[in-house]
């Protein structure tokens, strides 16, 4: 008898989440598409820079979706959803977390602890209704 992960029903996302799509509230996606292009041109085609893109660490724990991932090029093609990282894969470089208004703190800060935890460089972008993205 194998035994399964640990599954953590209040983890970022507990189920199926390559067919889930999130709903952004537009000030959130903004800022997100922002930093996006931001980081896309600062690695300039040294490391890929993703979004809306599910990460399934080696932890064995739920998958995760950073706003932003960075990942050494090639590691996954597009149009792919997810980066399900193999045993030997590696860890992306960087991620980056844009609180929403409807998370919670004690929520957002478990998943930032889970993301230091997993070894990426973790950046948190702060915005309000009276940032202009």
């Amino acid at each position: 008898m194998s035994s399964m992960p640990a599954v953590d029903l209040d983890d970022e996302l507990p189920s199926y989440p390559d067919e889930l799509k999130m709903p952004e509230n537009p000030l959130h996606r903004r800022v997100a598409e922002t930093v996006a292009h931001a980081v896309h041109l600062a690695v300039g085609g040294r490391l890929d820079c993703f979004r809306d893109m599910n990460w399934y660490p080696r932890d064995g724990g739920n998958a995760i979706a950073p706003d932003v991932m960075v990942l050494p090029p090639g590691i996954v093609a597009p149009p792919a959803k997810s980066y399900r990282q193999p045993p030997d894969g590696p860890t992306p470089a960087a991620v980056v977390e844009i609180p929403s208004e409807t998370d919670s703190f004690a929520r957002f800060r478990r998943k930032v602890q889970r993301l230091q935890a997993l070894g990426p460089v973790v950046y948190i972008v702060v915005a309000d209704a009276g940032t202009a993205a």
